[in-house]
């Protein structure tokens, strides 16, 4: 019997196959022992190479450690959802003044805990901080060039309002800084009805609906989820309610989006020039611009149910600014000042 070909060149000592048969063995048996050797060899060769990426292996962990793959996915997810660890507060070196309003809430811009605050969670009326919404759904759904006519409703609206004219035209960045620096209630409604004009392309007969989807589009970018917006002025409305968290969370959302809405707020006097070449002399309704020029830009509010409320940035050192949330306060402006002050001191 002839063994097949692999049989006769598995041993490489093997040259000629017609030496199987010059032996006078039988060539059955001299090809399977043949085979035997060449997959012991076979294993053995395997066996080293194991041997060597093992060792490969040992050196290289020992010398940089192991590869940490489970730690760069959990840390690309944590990016990706936006649980990126923040930094850490710095720790102030006296306790926050004791205060008149129910809810207040101290941060630093880009860090995630408040360094004082006291019932920041509980939803309150809000008042007029409710414009910093209301200018930024302007901004963010009017072109520059938007005309914003002052109607017979926005007039009807209610206090606080400002010396402008019914029939007044003013371009939409006029208006915003009428509404914001004399929080006028008539130039905030003017702006809702431009903003659902846009948004249906007809004059908004039945309130305000497309407005506030675009001021709750605002919100929940700016992760505000224990607020609701029912009005673009403040005024009173069974239902609009927003947490001292989480206006200090539109507050950054401005600051970082549309940081020129701060710069309006900062003015304690302006002027305002309609289409039609009237002049409105405007005052700020902040007192405290005045007492403390470092200030970056804030927000007054008062009704009956809200009390008083305020939203102030400033500036503790060139890396840190301070946002400043105060609802239901009896005396909105010393609550300001005094929190000023304990973060001169504590910082």
């Amino acid at each position: 019997m002839i063994p097949d070909h692999h049989t006769f060149f598995s041993d490489p000592h093997i040259s000629d196959p017609v030496q199987w048969f010059e032996g006078g063995e039988d060539p059955m048996l001299i090809g399977e022992a043949a085979d035997f050797r060449f997959q012991k060899k076979r294993r053995e060769g395997i066996q080293l190479v194991a041997g060597t990426f093992l060792l490969v292996l040992v050196l290289t962990v020992t010398t940089t450690g192991l590869p940490q793959f489970g730690s760069e996915l959990s840390r690309a997810s944590a990016v990706e959802a936006g649980e990126e660890k923040k930094p850490e507060n710095p720790v102030p070196a006296v306790s926050p003044p004791e205060l008149s309003a129910q809810a207040y809430s101290v941060r630093f811009a880009g860090f995630l805990a408040p360094i004082a605050y006291q019932r920041e969670w509980k939803p309150l009326a809000p008042a007029s901080i409710t414009k910093l919404i209301t200018a930024a759904a302007a901004l963010e759904t009017l072109a520059p060039e938007t005309i914003i006519e002052i109607s017979k409703n926005a007039k009807a609206v209610g206090p606080k309002m400002s010396q402008v004219r019914t029939g007044d035209h003013f371009q939409r960045d006029t208006a915003i800084r009428i509404m914001l620096i004399e929080s006028a209630n008539d130039v905030a409604w003017a702006l809702a009805e431009a903003v659902e004009k846009a948004k249906t392309g007809n004059n908004p007969e039945d309130g305000l609906p497309h407005f506030l989807e675009s001021a709750g589009a605002i919100a929940a970018h700016a992760g505000m989820v224990n607020s609701h917006f029912l009005n673009p002025t403040g005024l009173d409305m069974d239902g609009h309610m927003a947490t001292a968290e989480d206006f200090s969370k539109l507050a950054e959302y401005i600051l970082r989006e549309h940081p020129e809405l701060w710069e309006i707020t900062k003015l304690s006097i302006d002027e305002a020039v309609s289409i039609e070449n009237r002049l409105y002399a405007l005052e700020n309704t902040n007192e405290l611009l005045g007492e403390f020029p470092a200030l970056q830009g804030g927000k007054t509010g008062l009704t009956d149910k809200a009390k008083g409320t305020l939203v102030l940035l400033y500036p503790v050192s060139p890396s840190h600014t301070a946002i400043i949330v105060i609802l239901g306060s009896e005396n909105r402006f010393e609550d300001g000042r005094k929190l000023i002050h304990w973060l001169e001191e504590a910082f």
